[in-house]
C-alpha cells in the first residue's frame, strides 16, 4: 500500500506492506529482535523494515503518525488466519510439517529445544527446518517426509528465510500447543507414578 507523508509542508509517497502475508520469515526474525529494543528504537526499525521509508524520514514523523503505522501493523497481525497449513512450496520443492508430533524423535525435539533456548528471533529458520522437511511420498490425505538429518537442516534453514511469516507463526502455535499438552501429560504421569509408589 502507499502512504503519503507530509514533512516540512512537502508530501512524499512511500510503500508499506499490504498484509502480514507479505512478511517473510527473515523479516519476522528481525521484527522479533526489534521487540527487545526500547520502544522508540523498536518503532523506528520496524517501520523501516516494513516500508521503503528511510530512517532519517521516520525520525521526522510525528508521534501520532508513528502510532498510526504501528497500529496498522498490529491490525494486520490480528487479521491473520490462524489455520495451520501442513505443507508449502519454496523454489519448486514441497515441504511438509512432521505428520504426527506424537512420533517426534528425541533428536528432533532436542534440537528444537536448543534453538528455542538460543533465542527464537535468531533461530526461527532452524526451528522451521526441523519441523518441515521435503515430502518424499504423498497420497490423497497423507504424506511422508524425509528423515531428520541435523546436517541437511542447516541448508534448509537458509532456503526457509523466504518462508511466509504467517505459516511460521501458525506452525509455532501448533507446536507450542503440543508441547503444553505433552508437559501436562508428563506431570500427570509423574504424579500417578508417585501415588502408586506411596500405595506400595
Amino acid at each position: 500500500m502507499n502512504i503519503n507523508i507530509k514533512i516540512n509542508n512537502k508530501k512524499k509517497t512511500y510503500s508499506f506492506i499490504d498484509s502480514w502475508n507479505d512478511v517473510s520469515l527473515n523479516s519476522l526474525s528481525r521484527f522479533l529482535a526489534y521487540s527487545k529494543l526500547d520502544a522508540t528504537a523498536a518503532a523506528l526499525n520496524t517501520i523501516n523494515l516494513f516500508s521503503d521509508m528511510p530512517k532519517d524520514v521516520i525520525k521526522k514523523l510525528s508521534l501520532e503518525d508513528v502510532l498510526q503505522l504501528m497500529k496498522m501493523l498490529t491490525s494486520m497481525q490480528n487479521e491473520v488466519d490462524a489455520v495451520h497449513k501442513a505443507t508449502f512450496t519454496i523454489e519448486g520443492k514441497k515441504y511438509g510439517f512432521i505428520p504426527s508430533l506424537e512420533d517426534i524423535t528425541l533428536g528432533e525435539y532436542a534440537d528444537i529445544e536448543s534453538f528455542i533456548k538460543g533465542g527464537i528471533e535468531t533461530n526461527l529458520p532452524n526451528i522451521m527446518s526441523v519441523l518441515f522437511r521435503p515430502i518424499v511420498e504423498e497420497n490423497k490425505n497423507t504424506y511422508s517426509i524425509e528423515g531428520y538429518d541435523g546436517t541437511s537442516q542447516k541448508d534448509r534453514a537458509k532456503i526457509f528465510m523466504k518462508m511466509n511469516a504467517v505459516q511460521v507463526q501458525n506452525s509455532m502455535v501448533f507446536f507450542c500447543n503440543f508441547v503444553n499438552v505433552l508437559s501436562k501429560i508428563s506431570v500427570l504421569y509423574l504424579e500417578l507414578k508417585e501415588k502408586l509408589k506411596e500405595k506400595k
